[in-house]
């Protein structure tokens, strides 16, 4: 069927396509199930400088070449790990080559599809440059090592260590505060935007296929899977929303928690129950989003390591202080081996923690089960400014 011939609702339908690729900023690609191309949004174009003809050929042979050597091999051992255990999703960051030369620093976050029988039918995987926010985030590390050198001269340069911790928290803060605000507005737009031009799409499909179906048997069968096609975005735009600001939260952090303790004993075929000692817990929402992540970080280290069958989250609140404990009667680790590694997540949630002027406790022991202690100030005199 020529353009010319096409259905007046079909030509409407591709304008709402375009448009949906031209207002979305990050880069969206889909694999297939033999991992070659099929898509590609024109801001993943823009992102590494490559043209269509030239993205459309990579094999994975390929794409690892424009890995940085120091995260390809990291990178790819993820990604078949989470299509091996048939993970839903995967969230990542590596470097990539662009097209002049230098690198920029991508997160990514994968969807991965698997048929009924659990074979791997491809992945939609959205990426997002976030040089900016790595060249921040390296600012603060150099800042941050600055205060370590100023600690060997305390005494006679308290003032100034004094002062260069005060920035660094404050930097923390700032960072932790915009990065969730950014997401909590990309997540909206994600939702809103493009979950309801994908919910209109899907209207006028079946409204194509109503009025051409029977006339076409070829267009029938064309709209149908269209349909499919569409149905799959809308799940993977909800996922993505939710991954990116759980609307949970919205309702207040018992309730996010209450959501993130099902979902947990849900996916995870692990007990998880929830006490809390005080009823009515109001925070700000930098707060609340700290607690929430920290927790979350938790429950995913639960799920992946300590092989637990019952999980019992404790959430209260002082005078001073919101307190959060997470025990797992799983097989726990050596402390001294982890602390060693320098493992990202762990200094991930003390660094969140420490950003707000709480503090992170985990105590452990092989065969004794995992806890982990969260305390954080709610005394504004104590506490880290927001704003």
């Amino acid at each position: 069927m020529s353009p010319a011939a096409q259905p007046a609702p079909l030509l409407h339908n591709e304008e709402k396509f375009r448009l949906i690729a031209e207002h979305t900023s990050d880069g969206i690609i889909q694999f297939g199930a033999d991992n070659t191309i099929s898509y590609l949004s024109p801001g993943y174009l823009k992102q590494l400088g490559y043209s269509e003809a030239q993205e459309l050929v990579r094999t994975p042979e390929l794409i690892y070449e424009i890995v940085h050597p120091q995260d390809r091999d990291c990178l790819f051992a993820k990604i078949f790990a989470a299509i091996e255990v048939k993970a839903k999703d995967l969230l990542y960051r590596y470097r990539a080559r662009h097209r002049d030369g230098h690198y920029i620093w991508r997160e990514d976050h994968a969807n991965f599809e698997f048929d009924a029988q659990g074979h791997y039918l491809g992945a939609i995987v959205i990426c997002r440059d976030i040089t900016e926010r790595q060249h921040m985030q390296e600012a603060l590390q150099a800042e941050s090592a600055k205060a370590s050198l100023l600690v060997r001269d305390l005494s006679a340069r308290q003032a100034e260590l004094t002062a260069a911790r005060q920035h660094l928290r404050q930097l923390a803060v700032q960072n932790e505060f915009e990065r969730e605000v950014q997401l909590k507005h990309i997540a909206r737009e994600v939702h809103d935007e493009l979950g309801q031009l994908l919910t209109a799409l899907r209207m006028d499909m079946s409204l194509l296929e109503m009025r051409f179906g029977a006339l076409d048997p070829t267009l029938l069968t064309q709209v149908s899977g269209s349909k499919d096609l569409i149905d799959r975005a809308i799940g993977a735009v909800r996922r993505v929303a939710a991954n990116l600001r759980p609307p949970e939260l919205d309702l207040g952090l018992v309730q996010a928690i209450e959501y993130l303790c099902h979902e947990f004993a849900k996916h995870h075929n692990t007990a998880c129950e929830l006490k809390v000692t005080t009823p009515d817990i109001a925070l700000d929402d930098a707060r609340a989003v700290v607690v929430f992540r920290i927790l979350q970080e938790s429950l995913t280290n639960v799920a992946r390591y300590a092989q637990a069958s019952d999980v019992v989250i404790t959430l209260g609140l002082d005078a001073r202080e919101l307190g959060l404990q997470v025990r797992d009667n799983g097989v726990g680790f050596d402390m001294a081996a982890v602390a060693a590694r320098h493992t990202l997540g762990l200094l991930g949630m003390r660094e969140r923690a420490l950003a707000l002027s709480g503090h992170l406790d985990i105590i452990s022991a092989p065969g004794q089960g995992t806890v982990v202690n969260l305390r954080i100030p709610v005394d504004p005199e104590t506490a880290g400014s927001l704003s």
